[in-house]
């Protein structure tokens, strides 16, 4: 059974040709349906499944450049979850168009004239440590008991490790709070994503996904901008894509 893969839905009546931009250079193009579009490419009605990872990861990144490029022709966008194939052919897509039509519709007023951005927050653990060695006063004092050789000198050097743990902990739970509150005024969503490791020997300690309208993308940039010249802390934002992270949630 012939089946089509699906990338994505726009709005939209005309029945386009995109080229062979899909995976493994397939040939795009929409199928529509009642204002709707389908962004499509031929397919066996079941997917093999592949185990080799580079393979796969082309082959998501293949799918994300297709709805990339569709967001940029239509405007607003739903991405639909990578490997999705509807059966029975171009019918198959008709029908499951005209089953989520009043969904899909609404989707896409939600998403209109909104991108997404990928905002991650880094410090360096080294120089941060420091300025709270500096700054906090029990630190000092326990860096102050610890000198020595003593065996109280020891004890005192055990609690100082463990006070600048939560110390640590505590000022980066600051941090967060205080980009959460600069972007949380001006985002129309805000998903935390979990912190990744990293290899820049930076430490990841915010991963957020944030939904903004256009026209308030410069706004975040300046609000950004100034933590990002705060010393040892690093802001890192991306985008702006496809409201991928919003279409399901």
């Amino acid at each position: 059974m012939e089946g089509r893969y699906i990338y994505c839905v726009a709005e939209g009546g005309e029945e386009l040709s995109l080229g062979g931009i899909g995976i493994e250079g397939t040939r795009v193009y929409t199928v529509a349906f009642n204002g709707l579009s389908a962004v499509v490419h031929n397919a066996p009605a079941d997917l093999p499944d592949c185990r080799n990872r580079e393979k796969v990861i082309d082959w998501v990144v293949a799918h994300q450049e297709v709805v990339d490029m569709a967001w940029h022709m239509f405007g607003t966008v739903i991405p639909i979850r990578f490997h999705t194939v509807i059966k029975e052919g171009t019918e198959g897509v008709k029908g499951w168009l005209a089953g989520n039509h009043g969904e899909l519709l609404k989707k896409i007023g939600l998403m209109k004239g909104r991108e997404e951005y990928g905002l991650q927050l880094f410090w360096n653990t080294d120089l941060v440590a420091g300025r709270l060695m500096e700054g906090v006063q029990a630190l000092k004092e326990l860096k102050a008991k610890g000198e020595g050789g003593s065996g109280a000198a020891y004890m005192h050097g055990q609690l100082l490790q463990k006070a600048l743990k939560r110390e640590m902990e505590r000022e980066a739970v600051r941090f967060f709070e205080d980009i959460y509150e600069r972007v949380k005024d001006l985002a129309e969503r805000i998903i935390i994503e979990e912190v990744k490791a990293t290899d820049s020997g930076l430490q990841m300690i915010m991963n957020l996904s944030v939904l903004l309208r256009t026209e308030r993308c410069d706004d975040m940039k300046e609000e950004l901008e100034i933590v990002d010249r705060m010393e040892g802390i690093a802001v890192r934002h991306t985008g702006p894509w496809p409201p991928y992270s919003f279409v399901d949630r």
